[in-house]
């Protein structure tokens, strides 16, 4: 009876714990409307530096901003982020943000440590294509 109660009281514990926090229940992008609305677990995009203007959280891997897996309403920050703040999970917590430039031998790839915000004036500015996490940033630029 008690391993019941107690994952019953854990369960809702954790239900409780979601709904606080505000992180959807389900992986996939947001409108991120400033600095304070970028959600563990994500990492955020914004078209003006200093977390400015128009957001979007993302979850997960993004290969291409512009198509891919991205949902249409959110595809406009291909080639358009100034600013970004990550937020991302302990295991995979560094973002590589990259671009590809017209073609592969001109990439450029960037990473953002987990905790740590950027809010412009970089040599990627504009040119963001997509993100990968990483657990470590290992062999990039760091941000």
């Amino acid at each position: 009876m008690r391993t019941k109660l107690a994952a019953a009281i854990a369960g809702t514990a954790a239900a409780v714990v979601l709904a606080i926090s505000g992180q959807p229940a389900q992986a996939g992008e947001y409108d991120a409307t400033g600095d304070l609305d970028c959600n563990a677990g994500y990492v955020c995009d914004f078209d003006y530096i200093n977390w400015g203007g128009s957001g979007v959280g993302y979850f997960d891997d993004e290969w291409d901003y512009l198509g891919g897996s991205v949902a249409s309403q959110f595809r406009y920050m291909d080639n358009r982020s100034e600013s970004w703040e990550n937020h991302g999970t302990s295991t995979y917590g560094n973002v590589v943000f990259f671009t590809i430039n017209g073609a592969p031998g001109n990439a450029i790839f960037r990473c953002l440590k987990k905790g740590y915000t950027l809010g412009g004036n970089i040599d990627i500015d504009n040119d963001v294509e997509g993100h990968v996490w990483k657990n470590s940033c290992n062999g990039y630029v760091v941000l």
